[in-house]
């Protein structure tokens, strides 16, 4: 994710941490980094495509770690920095015109994720392993947002019971 990125993201976390995230405007992140208006424009057409755009663009940079990575466990171990850092913007968006739009996110991020370690395994993904790929995509989302939900962010616990279920080349 490039820093301009990164940092209208951070602010993003920072003020819906304080107000309700359907309140938070492009006004109020640009004021908060600095950046110009036009710099948002460029990078996102809205807070939605943001929130979207962010989540997969992180996606992205842990699936490059995946590769060099041997078993299941230590490549989903990845995504638990991930799920800390957008754990604020899951648990506020859960009653917001912006839930979809998280949860879709995230099961898209699995999706990428998974599909990134099987094939980091040589396997090729067919027909079939895309549909069990979607399968366990929508029980992650689900179960992130009901540890969210719960206030349980004990991720550790959730990446274990996933090795043990879902296991690649063993």
């Amino acid at each position: 994710m490039t820093h301009a990125k990164q940092v209208i993201l951070s602010s993003f976390i920072k003020l819906i941490d304080g107000i309700n995230i359907e309140k938070v405007t492009v006004k109020q992140i640009i004021e908060d980094t600095d950046l110009s208006r036009q710099t948002f424009y460029y990078y996102f057409d809205n807070i939605e495509k943001m929130i979207k755009n962010c989540i997969l663009d992180d996606t992205e940079e842990i699936c490059k770690s995946i590769g060099a990575l041997t078993d299941w466990e230590r490549s989903l171990r990845l995504y638990i920095p991930f799920l800390h850092k957008y754990e604020t913007v899951i648990r506020k968006s859960l009653h917001s015109k912006y839930f979809n739009t998280v949860y879709n996110a995230l099961f898209d991020s699995f999706c990428i994720f998974y599909t990134s370690y099987i094939e980091s395994k040589g396997v090729s993904v067919d027909e079939n392993t895309v549909f069990l790929i979607r399968c366990s995509a929508g029980a992650f989302a689900g179960i992130v947002v009901k540890m969210v939900q719960s206030g349980n962010n004990d991720y550790d616990i959730m990446t274990e019971k996933l090795s043990r279920g879902i296991s690649i080349g063993k």
